[in-house]
């Protein structure tokens, strides 16, 4: 792998060794579409910061608790692996009440989430002629206003298997599947 932007700040862009970054252009305005993902990749994670705040904890503080708990245990155990479990966790105990969900609507409105983006990547999304589809562990009303901003075709959202939900969607999406 080689680096196309030199890491900076923990951000950084890297391709395989054979791939010139005339080669990369190429391929990505030939693709029919681009799914992409949204934590970390085009913003600093949303639901890093929904877990920093705590949002939807006022449901069960104690649990909050002992959550934070294990996903201390969970990062020094599995490192990045655990995150998404633990993730995965939170929506379960902290964002399955309407009142959670509101709270995270009001936060990621669209002028926040434009604010929020990594410098280049609107401009980026939209030189790319493909349909636009986010797959993302991230929760519906985070993903979709991130989508909505960027002019994306769909989310996928709550995707905690990826591998799965990659099959299932060239399954529902037979035409966008590539024969080259």
């Amino acid at each position: 792998m080689k680096y196309l932007l030199e890491p900076k700040n923990g951000k950084w862009v890297a391709a395989q060794d054979d791939l010139t970054s005339a080669e990369i252009k190429t391929r990505i305005l030939a693709a029919d579409v681009c799914i992409s993902d949204l934590d970390d990749t085009d913003a600093d994670s949303p639901a890093k910061e929904i877990a920093k705040r705590a949002i939807g904890i006022e449901f069960d503080p104690l649990g909050y608790l002992t959550w934070g708990i294990g996903t201390a245990v969970s990062l020094v155990k599995n490192g990045k692996k655990g995150e998404s479990e633990r993730w995965k966790k939170y929506i379960h105990n902290f964002l399955n009440f309407p009142g959670a969900r509101v709270q995270v609507s009001e936060l990621f409105n669209p002028e926040k989430v434009r604010h929020s983006l990594y410098p280049g990547v609107e401009e980026f999304y939209a030189s790319i002629p493909a349909a636009k589809f986010y797959l993302t562990r991230n929760i519906k009303e985070v993903a979709d206003v991130y989508g909505n901003v960027l002019g994306f075709t769909g989310v996928i959202s709550e995707a905690f298997d990826k591998e799965k939900a990659i099959r299932d969607f060239l399954t529902e999406h037979p035409a966008l599947r590539s024969s080259r």
